[in-house]
């Protein structure tokens, strides 16, 4: 992965703002992204279309199906 990409890919994960009352709904997740930290270990925060998986936990995101539809548009579409 190039620089910027890494780059991009922390800015995009400002967008996994979660609802702390909300019921997660069921689903699986679309997307997964996995840092490598410099002390060697690893960050992993996943998301489906309405939730976010962070340490373990599932949370309902605020804002649905925006972090999937940036994340597709700036690694995934031709």
């Amino acid at each position: 992965m190039e620089p910027e990409d890494i780059e991009l890919s922390v800015k995009l994960t400002r967008f996994l703002n979660y609802s702390l009352f909300q019921r997660a709904p069921q689903e699986e997740p679309v997307i997964t992204i996995t840092f490598c930290l410099a002390d060697g270990s690893t960050a992993v925060v996943s998301a489906g279309r309405r939730t976010v998986w962070w340490k373990g936990n599932a949370h309902a995101l605020k804002e649905e199906e925006l972090f999937v539809n940036l994340t597709e548009n700036f690694f995934f579409s031709e």
